[in-house]
């Protein structure tokens, strides 16, 4: 039986969580308590100056607070940050302590894995031998393994079963709140479907595969060995009737491909792309795509010539990408040199640019090195590859119903139109353009607290989110 992604995301994760390694720590000018924690002990894992340090003494681990005090005691044989939290590892069992050394997960789980926020962290952990999981490819009958939800106080929140879950992440904007599924999978018959975090079921347990990745409420699955997306209803948003798929796993966009012939013995393809809502991007032209799910360089292939990019956003029909000369020797790796493919997979916009974005409301963000050859300087071209904002600014972000975002030399960020007028200074850091629900297009400027303002382009101040709450400031 082919091992589906989700089985082998579990392996990878065991091969990951099993080493536990510490973080090394780096070189700088030694500190009087540094130079205090070094006298005490054989080394510092983790020390970054005023925070709680991992420390170490005859191949045994431990914590000591700002104070220099030690609340966790020297005796694990690894520990792991998290946020306030601390992982710890004790004959091969992981366990789970606090911020103050008090046990919120007892170490008798051979793995933990958490998702979530500080603010809900929630837990998959597995009971029994991981070891013969690795030896199995992930059979949980076989090796006598349980799998189940903890909460962020060690309570069960799922009871534990010999089927595997894998939280199940949000890519979009529709969607429910972040890590509200997961995936649940019988991993001696290979059956897969989804669960809430109440443990009902929301997708039966008949597909063979599905990537961990809802976009706008969808999901890419697999059914009988072919390909489509369904919503969290089941209901088909591009039909299961692609023999391959590949995507990255930061993009919101995907590739398909059917089978269409062999030569020499060797299976031959045709991809196109699709979004997440189930509307085709391009053409099924390309030859090839080589994606990874961790977000890295794609390949596509057309017409015996490969391009490559970073992204999958094939944004109102262009794609940016860069290419390989004949020699196979890279022209990016000096002096990198981008352009656009559109839907025929044909090269729309020839390869001039420094660095190149997705096209959002009509324009893209490109980058041009400096006349001195240092760094780069950014504008915006039209689907034509026009320069039309010229490149002189620090910074740019994509245009929103007419409006983009820049920031200049001088690190002034600044509201711009097409033309290039200046609209507007933007009060504050982390701003973005939207348009809210009547139609109204407004500067959002979020805080480091989440709290958030708007402005209209005029810059009056049109309401305020704080602590979840809209205000509104009186006229």
């Amino acid at each position: 039986m082919k091992k589906s992604y989700l089985i082998k995301q579990l392996l990878l994760m065991i091969a990951v969580m099993a080493l536990a390694l510490p973080i090394a720590a780096q070189e700088y000018e030694v500190s009087e308590r540094e130079a205090l924690l070094t006298k005490q002990y054989d080394e510092l894992i983790n020390y970054w100056g005023e925070d709680d340090v991992i420390v170490k003494k005859n191949g045994k681990m431990g914590v000591v607070n700002a104070d220099n005090k030690l609340f966790i005691p020297l005796q694990y044989d690894s520990i792991q940050q998290l946020e306030n939290l601390y992982y710890v590892w004790q004959d091969n069992k992981m366990g789970l302590i606090s911020s103050t050394g008090s046990t919120i997960i007892p170490i008798k789980y051979a793995l933990l894995q958490t998702f979530g926020s500080n603010e809900k962290y929630y837990f998959v952990a597995i009971q029994g031998d991981v070891e013969c999981l690795v030896k199995t490819g992930g059979d949980f009958e076989a090796c006598g393994v349980t799998c189940g939800i903890l909460d962020s106080i060690g309570h069960v929140a799922i009871p534990f079963s010999k089927e595997m879950l894998v939280p199940l992440e949000t890519l979009g904007d529709d969607t429910d709140d972040e890590y509200h599924y997961l995936a649940t999978i019988d991993t001696k018959q290979g059956h897969i479907g989804v669960i809430d975090m109440a443990g009902q079921e929301v997708l039966p347990m008949v597909y063979d595969d599905l990537y961990t990745k809802i976009c706008y409420g969808n999901l890419i699955v697999s059914k009988d060995s072919k390909y489509g997306i369904i919503n969290m209803k089941g209901e088909e948003i591009i039909p299961l009737q692609y023999d391959k798929t590949a995507f990255d796993g930061y993009s919101k966009a995907l590739a398909f491909g059917k089978k269409i012939g062999e030569t020499d013995g060797e299976e031959q393809y045709q991809y196109g792309f699709w979004d997440f809502e189930g509307h085709q991007l391009s053409d099924m032209v390309f030859s090839d795509v080589d994606a990874n799910i961790f977000g890295c360089t794609l390949q596509l292939q057309i017409d015996g010539k490969t391009y490559y990019t970073n992204t999958m956003s094939y944004n109102e029909g262009f794609m940016p990408f860069y290419y390989y000369n004949e020699d196979e020797e890279s022209i990016v790796e000096e002096s990198p040199s981008f352009g656009y493919l559109d839907r025929q997979g044909r090269v729309a916009i020839k390869p001039q640019f420094s660095s190149a974005e997705p096209f959002s409301d009509g324009l893209a963000g490109v980058g041009l090195p400096n006349d001195d050859g240092d760094g780069e300087l950014y504008g915006y071209i039209d689907t034509s590859g026009k320069m039309v904002v010229p490149a002189i600014y620090s910074a740019v972000t994509p245009f929103v119903a007419g409006l983009g975002i820049v920031t200049t030399t001088d690190d002034e960020a600044i509201v711009i139109d097409k033309q290039s007028n200046r609209i507007m200074e933007v009060p504050g850091y982390g701003a973005g353009i939207i348009v809210d629900e009547n139609g109204q297009t407004l500067i959002k400027v979020t805080g480091y607290d989440d709290n958030a303002k708007f402005y209209d382009t005029t810059g009056k101040l049109i309401k305020m989110l704080v602590d979840g709450q809209y205000l509104y400031p009186r006229p």
